[in-house]
């Protein structure tokens, strides 16, 4: 809860900077408008990637999971080939991975599959 002041200076800060562009897009200063919108969103962007309760292991394996569903699409692996015995009916054990779902795992596939 100590984020909060913060968030609620970010909110009124990008809300303040948004009112603006906008005053200055209805004066026909484009590019004062659009400087203002980006750097209302690079604040913003800024903010949300210095969260504290971000984790890299998160991460991690949901990315290697859609780097797995590129060569089986419809059976997302966290591990292809288990080397330790595993216990199927808890899925955090599993070397099948069902912590997401498959819309936003393949989505991620797609754009690893343009990149290879």
């Amino acid at each position: 809860m100590n984020d909060l002041p913060y968030s609620i200076i970010t909110i009124v800060l990008c809300a303040l900077g948004y009112y603006f562009s906008y005053k200055q897009y209805s004066k026909s200063s484009f590019t004062v408008a659009v400087l203002l919108l980006m750097v209302c969103g690079l604040m913003l962007r800024v903010y949300t990637s210095s969260d504290f309760f971000l984790h890299f292991w998160d991460e991690r394996y949901h990315a290697l999971v859609a780097k797995n569903l590129i060569k089986h699409p419809l059976i997302p692996t966290l591990y292809d080939d288990p080397i330790l015995p595993y216990n199927y009916k808890n899925w955090t054990e599993s070397h099948i991975w069902v912590h997401k779902q498959p819309l936003p795992l393949w989505t991620m596939a797609a754009s690893m599959g343009c990149l290879v």
